[in-house]
């Protein structure tokens, strides 16, 4: 067992948490206590969102004041039925990894943007990242730790998105073991791709390449390449090094002849242009 799977099988006998799935569709926080709380006293609930479909059950998470009352209500709930709801409950015990964050609240960003961030807090030794989230796997407790205190950060790739990050759930089995999680398996963490462009726009028509270039700070500033999109008016600048890359992206903008446009890190989206109607006859 690798370090982080023997402390959550310490804390098994300590876990306080609840997950239980298949309450009914009607239920209610007010309802689950209900149910639960002859088990011991409750210190939260969070009943999951109401499905798009009727004929589907929902969840909850239970959290117990004493790990003994969270022990019962698993032993006396579970493969019982939930008022209302037609098949039987599964409920299990439930604790954290202690070395491994969930992030959620994604807006697309890429494995090596996520990672970079997070590097801040520790070194990463395994990571997988989805589109809307990501699991991280830190070396040491300390890191984890240090990741979720940058809940409420913002990536740069998107500014008016706040990140949710907290210590991912395990589900416990009968036997105090982690159930096998319900998502792809974890990869090695990667070494992180250098990216190196920017993009420009607009970029007036006059403009040259070799001039775009110049405007960018040219060979002092580790300009490398340059093209420009006719067509867009979309520039691309390729740097030597990601520090030249960023300090063009903190510049944020570049006079091109007495028209300000707009440095971005990646390239601006095409939209569809609707098909031209027929002549007039």
């Amino acid at each position: 067992l690798s370090a982080a799977q023997n402390i959550m099988a310490a804390t098994a006998s300590t876990a306080r948490t609840v997950v239980v799935r298949g309450i009914s569709t009607e239920a209610t926080e007010a309802s689950v206590r209900s149910l639960f709380g002859a088990s011991g006293a409750i210190e939260s609930v969070t009943v999951g969102r109401a499905p798009a479909t009727s004929d589907r059950q929902r969840t909850a998470e239970i959290v117990f004041t004493t790990p003994a009352a969270a022990a019962a209500a698993r032993d006396g709930t579970n493969g019982t039925i939930f008022p209302g709801a037609e098949a039987p409950m599964r409920v299990s015990l439930a604790t954290y990894d202690p070395t491994t964050v969930f992030v959620g609240n994604l807006a697309g960003a890429d494995e090596a943007e996520v990672t970079a961030f997070f590097a801040k807090a520790g070194t990463i030794t395994e990571s997988d990242v989805g589109s809307r989230r990501a699991y991280l796997t830190f070396a040491t407790e300390a890191g984890a730790t240090a990741a979720v205190a940058l809940s409420g950060s913002f990536l740069p790739s998107a500014a008016d998105r706040a990140i949710r990050v907290e210590r991912r759930r395990v589900v416990l089995g009968e036997d105090g073991e982690p159930l096998p999680a319900r998502r792809s398996s974890r990869r090695a963490a990667r070494t992180p791709r250098v990216r190196t462009r920017v993009f420009v726009k607009p970029v007036p028509a006059a403009v040259t390449t070799d001039e775009l270039a110049a405007c960018m700070g040219g060979a002092e500033a580790g300009v490398v390449d340059c093209t420009i999109d006719a067509e867009t008016g979309v520039g691309m600048v390729e740097f030597s090094t990601a520090e030249g890359r960023q300090a063009a992206i903190d510049d944020a903008t570049v006079d091109l002849r007495g028209e300000i446009a707009q440095i971005r890190p990646q390239a601006p989206r095409r939209r569809r242009r609707a098909a031209a109607g027929a002549a007039a006859a």
